[in-house]
């Protein structure tokens, strides 16, 4: 019996030891290595200029050949609460935001109400479409035909209503109500709602359609009307897209400079040089690329920061699934 145990032992096979990658490799999940070579990809195109542009905003870049950038330090961070081009770009942006989002929200939600289950709605939503598709520098050039003292459409109705009490539109630095921003920041305004807020409604549509139908049926059931299912039902409902929305609108007005530059090219008397412009003015006209970048990276961390905010806000007030 020995012998034959001896034998057993000696015939087994010996255990294979698995080499680092090995257990790597069973350690991680399969899909995660179908999408590793994007992951690099991204990094190599996301992380080396992130790093680039916090190494570029502590100098001052030297644009003469032969000649070394010099440290600044915070220097750059410190010279932009001193410069009032800057700080009257900070505050168009956010007023630019908040009136955007603000209308392109009301009409977005209101349109997407109208239209949805409706007969023919996949053609209205094709037909709303469409200013999405222009790019934005023939929306500034069709805006600007638009607004013409001469022959735009737009100039003559507002002057007809006698809502316009000035002869131009995008040369007018008057602010609206003495206190709201000039007119010419407000014909940008319309632009910028006539192009995106097909964005808005395709959003809205798409929340919509998941709005859990047992919750309408439960309130009608209770006698709630028109307006109480909106806001009790289908807005709570609705947050999580409007959250989306807004921060996808919040990404694109802090890099949204062609429009602006057709129509006004930051002005008049800097009354639409919203911060990206700005941003692009001292970067790309005056090559001050260590401002620039510091700029740029105050945008960054803006952006995360109100998008951390409208999260948490958000999750607050998430609707909780009866049952």
């Amino acid at each position: 019996m020995e012998k034959i145990a001896d034998s057993a032992v000696v015939g087994a096979r010996p255990i294979e030891q698995k080499t680092l990658f090995q257990r790597i490799q069973g350690a991680l999940p399969f899909h995660f290595w179908l999408m590793l070579p994007t992951i690099i990809v991204l990094a190599a195109i996301t992380i080396y200029p992130f790093f680039w542009m916090i190494w570029l905003s502590l100098h001052q870049t030297a644009m003469d050949p032969g000649e070394k950038d010099v440290w600044v330090g915070l220097g750059n961070y410190i010279s932009l609460l001193d410069d009032e081009s800057f700080l009257n770009g900070v505050k168009l942006l956010l007023w630019y935001f908040v009136i955007c989002l603000s209308i392109e929200m009301v009409l977005g939600t209101a349109v997407a109400l109208l239209i949805n289950g409706r007969k023919g709605e996949n053609l209205f939503i094709i037909l709303i479409l469409m200013p999405m598709m222009v790019a934005p520098i023939v929306v500034g050039y069709l805006y600007s035909y638009l607004y013409n003292v001469s022959f735009g459409w737009y100039f003559w109705f507002l002057k007809s209503v006698g809502f316009l009490r000035t002869d131009t539109i995008l040369a007018s630095a008057q602010p609206v109500f003495g206190f709201l921003p000039s007119i010419a920041f407000f014909g940008v305004v319309v632009a910028d709602v006539w192009e995106w807020t097909p964005l808005i409604v395709l959003i809205v549509i798409a929340g919509l359609k998941g709005v859990p139908q047992d919750q309408m049926e439960a309130a009608r059931v209770d006698g709630a009307g028109s307006f109480r299912l909106f806001w009790d039902v289908t807005l709570p409902n609705l947050r999580s897209v409007l959250l989306i929305a807004g921060i996808l609108r919040f990404m694109d007005n802090v890099r949204y400079i062609d429009t602006i530059y057709v129509l006004t090219k930051g002005g008049p008397a800097d009354s639409t040089k919203i911060l990206p412009f700005y941003l692009y003015n001292i970067s790309f006209r005056y090559f001050e690329f260590g401002r620039g970048a510091a700029v740029g990276f105050l945008l960054l961390l803006f952006i995360i920061i109100l998008a951390m905010f409208f999260v948490n806000v958000f999750k607050k007030k998430e609707v909780v699934p009866v049952g």
